[in-house]
C-alpha cells in the first residue's frame, strides 16, 4: 500500500503494529550484539528512571484501578525497581 493512507481505524492499529514488530526485531538484533557492560548500563537506567518515576507511577495506578494506597504503591516500585538490577546484574 506505498503512498496510500489508510483510513481505517482498525487497519491503521494492525499496520502500526506490524511497524512496531519489525522495530523490535531491529532493536533485538542489535541488542543480542551488546556486551554485558551494556545491558548492564541499560538495566541501571532502566532502574533508575523507575526510582525516578515511583510515585506518579504509584499515584496514576491508583487513580486509574481505584484500589490501593498509593505510599504502599510507592514502596513496592522502589523496592521492585531498587532489587532488579542487583538481582540480574551478569
Amino acid at each position: 500500500m506505498a503512498g496510500a493512507q489508510l483510513k481505517d481505524a482498525d487497519l491503521v492499529s494492525v499496520q502500526e503494529a506490524r511497524d512496531m514488530v519489525e522495530k523490535a526485531h531491529v532493536a533485538a538484533r542489535e541488542y543480542s550484539a551488546f556486551t554485558q557492560e551494556q545491558v548492564d548500563g541499560i538495566c541501571a537506567a532502566m532502574a533508575q528512571a523507575a526510582v525516578r518515576a515511583a510515585a506518579e507511577l504509584a499515584e496514576e495506578a491508583v487513580a486509574e484501578t481505584g484500589y490501593g494506597v498509593a505510599a504502599d504503591k510507592v514502596l513496592k516500585n522502589l523496592l521492585c525497581s531498587e532489587n532488579s538490577t542487583s538481582s540480574s546484574k551478569g
